[in-house]
């Protein structure tokens, strides 16, 4: 009988010892890798504490990690008198941080007596839950999520005043190595039906808030882009139920070569007072643009109430253009109304006081068209705030006379270029002072002035 060879003895052991080293390595690769997350966790705090806190807003104050337990306590402030302290866990991700994400903070917010003896059918003993993800490269992803909420809300002495509910809820914020961030929540559902004093009863549903800013240390909010959007709110008291249907409003601003360009856009739907079934309208559009001086601009919104004056005097100095690109209101059965208004104003044209210098100074257009049964609904509709004293007849001829002064003075205007039984339209151009219709030069902007 032949023994065997030693190379084949040898060969038997090098796959075992091969496979024990490479987990050497990875248990190795681990136990750095969580150090790494540890160190970079702590970095991290740090440079969210060390930023300086403003008033308006949201700033962690302090926060102590204990990396041997894991632990992290904290102190959040908003504004100048309301503090949140709290403990979170760090779950440190060892090798498995190659994909991305290297540790995460997690926690959650317990109910306050104060806010447990208000709401006291809260079926959980925190209302939010958040996790803190820290990425190898910088960009950090915090994402909260609340606890629902079915039940009646007392007052601060214990007594009943109505009924309340919402839907889990969740938020998230992204932030890049680079300092740009993005926030997006959503709120399914909020309904609050009050008992006692004016017994409101509203309910929003689909409550959408998204936001962007290249800089989120711009205090100002100047820059960047948002929306707010929900599918439905309604509101009902005791004299009158109102309906709002698909809202949405968005911006979007930038800087460009010192000028801060600026985009509104506001859309909503159907806007009715259910009970008596009248729709003030079914689409309503707008969209504003701006185009002013960035650092002006920055100086306006840092200043007192009581000195806004001076500071709008100084941004129009600076030259800018505002307009309304589009205004559309739809109703069904009254028809349409549409218009548009721009303003531009050339820089270092304008000083204070000096009115005809400002009107040689702007330049712009406006353009105005709507539908005669719409017209003479939003005249009765003015006649009725004024006068809530009169009856619907009342109300009705006080319209007419309107009309009939309207229909006496407009068509007369160079600015009039339709004017029929179905509505009107105006339309002009003014540049220098002088005002034009379809390119013609039909007036100067002082004879304009003159006649209202």
């Amino acid at each position: 009988m032949n023994a065997p060879k030693p190379q084949s003895e040898s060969r038997r052991w090098i796959l075992p010892a091969a496979l024990i080293g490479v987990l050497l390595l990875i248990w190795v690769g681990d136990r750095a890798m969580h150090r790494m997350a540890e160190r970079q966790v702590a970095e991290v705090l740090a440079e969210l504490t060390s930023q300086t806190p403003h008033e308006g807003g949201l700033h962690l104050v302090w926060a102590d990690y204990d990396s041997s337990t894991g632990e992290v306590d904290y102190l959040l402030r908003y504004g100048t008198d309301w503090d949140m302290p709290g403990t979170a866990h760090v779950k440190t991700r060892g090798i498995l941080s190659i994909l991305g994400v290297v540790a995460s903070i997690q926690g959650e917010k317990s109910l306050s007596p104060e806010v447990r003896a208000v709401l006291p059918d809260f079926a959980t003993d925190h209302w939010l839950d958040y996790a803190l993800e820290i990425h190898w490269r910088g960009a950090h992803q915090l994402h909260a999520a609340g606890a629902p909420y079915q039940g009646v809300f007392l007052s601060d002495s214990g007594i009943r005043q109505g009924q309340l509910a919402w839907r889990a809820w969740n938020v998230t914020l992204e932030l890049a190595s680079d300092g740009s961030g993005q926030m997006a929540a959503s709120f399914p559902r909020i309904w609050i039906k009050q008992d006692a004093g004016d017994r409101v009863d509203s309910l929003l549903e689909g409550l959408e808030i998204f936001l962007k800013a290249p800089d989120i240390r711009d205090i100002e909010g100047l820059l960047g882009e948002g929306e707010l959007a929900f599918s439905r709110w309604s509101f009902a008291d005791l004299s009158e139920n109102l309906r709002l249907d698909q809202f949405r409003l968005s911006n979007a601003s930038q800087l460009s070569d010192d000028r801060l360009n600026s985009s509104w856009q506001l859309t909503m739907g159907r806007f009715a007072r259910e009970r008596e079934r009248e729709v003030f309208w079914d689409a309503f559009d707008l969209q504003f643009d701006s185009d002013v001086d960035f650092e002006s601009m920055r100086r306006y919104m840092a200043l007192d109430e009581s000195m806004r004056v001076l500071g709008l005097i100084d941004l129009l100095r600076q030259g800018g253009r505002l307009g309304i690109e589009k205004l559309h209101v739809q109703h069904d059965s009254l028809g349409r109304l549409d218009t548009s208004l721009t303003v531009q104003l050339q820089p270092n044209r304008m000083t204070p006081g000096d009115w005809p210098g400002l009107i040689q100074a702007l330049a712009g257009s406006a353009n105005f068209s709507v539908d005669r049964p719409l017209m003479q609904e939003i005249l009765r509709a003015g006649v009725r705030t004024e006068n809530p004293h009169l009856d619907e007849r009342a109300v009705e001829r006080r319209m007419q006379q309107q009309w009939l002064q309207w229909s006496i003075v407009l068509p007369l205007l160079p600015i009039t270029t339709r004017w029929d039984d179905d509505g009107f339209d105006l339309s002009m151009d003014l540049n220098a002072g002088i005002i034009s219709v379809d390119g013609r030069r039909v007036m100067n902007f002082n004879d304009l002035a003159r006649l209202f």
